[in-house]
């Protein structure tokens, strides 16, 4: 009886048994849409490569791993190739008003960006900040956008134009109206305080109580600093252009530091100076005085970091205003105040001719000229671009004097009355950076990357070339070639350090559950080819860019795909309920 018991259960467990492991070898496993096989895998971290496969199912990373290509419904070899996380670009003009393109029926297609492997970008859009966002969202758009609230535009809203601290009652204003951006979809909080107007009358004290706010809202305190050299990009020696209702603090480029660390340590807020650089050979060197208040402050659990790009040049465009602003503006106006003037020099070419013939005006004309030349490194470090007798583009300064024979000031004086109307008569461009400093910016993990550009329409105006190639630039340049840093380290200041400041916790890194915002690298073909004369050119070796698990390159071809989404903050009100 007992032996007949044991053997009728042995026969059930058979059974059970036979039953369940033909359930399990006869199911499927569920296909992905994509597998990304045998890549070299630089996940975000800092860490190195490891070589693993990648499956996507929808918007996100399902597995990494081992994955059999059978599953995939598309398959893309990635054999020798670097996968890394879609790049963020922690500053952009795509949704600026004057030049943004995030809503031109071109432009929003992001050919130059996602040409690079930019995923997600930081903008600065109008108010108010839920309209922008219902429009980006209507009108579709390739990158990942990350909005702002603008600080200049708040402040002018409730202080007016007037060169004053706010009142109490208004600083109470002032972060009401920043908490309602975040509310209708913004993270940040951008500030402009070298040319940004109204924003360079703000002191320490208001921006300090404003970051406060920025912290309370779970966002983060963007900057463009007070300076980036020996003086700000307004300042003139001669004082022509000087008046009480226009005064700013003149200060240099360390003291910009200081200030940015203070705002962070006081206001306990997560603070980013952005496109931090050194201008001015006389100045190269002090991003050793940047970094070392920097690593200071940051011993002392102060959240501060920069972002930088690595060019010699500076300027969306060609606009170095080497001639000074109010030698070409009515002398009506306060030159220091002309962003507020509709065509500020339609009449520039009398208004200079005016002060030309006056000896002490342009005594003072000649100071100011000397100035921008220090500052920029001399005429030899001056490029013009743009102008009207094409035979002087391409060349400095310096050379055309010499083509003319004359002394540089001549030079410019006589570029200035012979061309446009703008500064210089033509667009020029400074030289005045250094990989003296870019080097060590870049060794810094609090260091994170920005184009200072955005979406473009190919072809059109004179951009500067950061819009198409800064980040195949510092991977080709500083990390493969160079070996300024080690590529995983470079990697993770252009992805998962920068979701980190933003706050974004759902990208940034190759990992299961996150969306897969994925770049295909061939390290062998990577590089920028846009150049000061010849910006609109593509840079090459992104053979496959996706974002949200959709391809925007694929096989090297763009598709004009628009995948991005409005990557709204936390405070939103007016977020859909599928937004992320």
């Amino acid at each position: 009886m007992t032996t007949r018991l044991r053997t009728h259960r042995t026969a059930l467990l058979v059974a059970i048994l036979s039953c369940a492991s033909f359930g399990v070898w006869s199911q499927t496993p569920e296909p992905y849409d994509i597998v990304i096989k045998d890549g070299m895998i630089i996940d975000g971290t800092g860490n190195p490569f490891f070589v693993a496969d990648i499956g996507i199912r929808g918007e996100k990373i399902v597995e990494i791993g081992r994955i059999d290509a059978s599953r995939g419904q598309r398959v893309v070899d990635a054999t020798g190739r670097y996968v890394t996380p879609g790049f963020i670009d922690m500053h952009s003009h795509s949704a600026n008003g004057s030049d943004g393109k995030i809503l031109h029926p071109e432009g929003r297609k992001g050919h130059n960006s996602v040409t690079q492997g930019i995923t997600t970008e930081t903008v600065n859009p109008p108010f108010p900040i839920g309209e922008q966002v219902a429009k980006y969202r209507a009108n579709g758009h390739a990158l990942n956008e990350v909005l702002s609230v603008n600080f200049g535009r708040i402040r002018e809203q409730v202080v007016g134009r007037e060169n004053r601290p706010p009142t109490e009652a208004e600083l109470d204003q002032m972060k009401a109206v920043m908490q309602q951006g975040y509310e209708e979809g913004a993270r940040y909080l951008f500030v402009n305080l070298e040319n940004g107007m109204p924003d360079r009358f703000a002191q320490t004290d208001e921006l300090v109580e404003m970051a406060k706010k920025v912290e309370e809202l779970g966002g983060y305190y963007d900057t463009h600093q007070r300076s980036e050299g020996i003086t700000p990009i307004w300042f003139n020696p001669s004082g022509q252009d000087h008046t009480p209702a226009s005064h700013s603090p003149v200060v240099d480029g360390v003291d910009a530091v200081r200030e940015t660390i203070e705002i962070a340590e006081r206001s306990g807020a997560r603070v980013v100076g952005h496109h931090v650089k050194v201008k001015g050979p006389n100045f190269w060197g002090s991003s050793r005085a940047y970094t070392s208040m920097m690593d200071r402050a940051r011993s002392r659990g102060v959240q501060v970091h920069f972002s930088i790009y690595g060019y010699t040049s500076y300027g969306n465009h060609p606009n170095v205003a080497v001639v000074p602003n109010w030698s070409l503006a009515d002398p009506s106006l306060d030159a220091r105040l002309l962003r507020w003037v509709e065509n500020p020099y339609a009449d520039a070419r009398e208004n200079f001719m005016r002060v030309v013939e006056d000896p002490a005006k342009k005594r003072n004309l000649i100071v100011d000229i000397e100035h921008q030349f220090t500052k920029a490194g001399g005429p030899e470090r001056l490029l013009l671009v743009e102008y009207p007798d094409e035979q002087y583009t391409g060349k400095t300064l310096q050379q055309i004097a010499e083509m003319r024979n004359e002394d540089p000031i001549d030079a410019l004086i006589w570029l200035q009355l012979n061309g446009w109307n703008r500064h210089g008569g033509g667009g020029f461009r400074a030289l005045d950076t250094s990989d003296i400093d870019v080097d060590h910016f870049i060794t810094k993990d609090y260091v994170a990357y920005v184009t200072d550009g955005g979406y473009i329409v190919p072809d059109e105006g004179y951009p500067h070339p950061r819009y198409y190639g800064i980040f195949p630039r510092f991977i080709r340049r500083y990390a493969l070639d160079r070996g300024v840093v080690e590529l995983p380290h470079m990697i993770r200041g252009m992805s998962s350090l920068a979701a980190q400041i933003i706050g974004l916790r759902d990208r940034g890194m190759l990992r299961e559950g996150l969306y897969a915002d994925i770049n295909v690298i061939n390290p062998i073909t990577v590089r920028d080819y846009a150049t000061y004369m010849k910006p609109h050119q593509f840079s090459t070796g992104f053979e496959y860019v996706l974002i949200n698990g959709t391809f925007v390159v694929d096989d090297r071809q763009r598709t004009g795909a628009l995948p991005g989404k409005v990557l709204v903050g936390p405070r939103t009100e007016t977020a859909s309920p599928s937004a992320p």
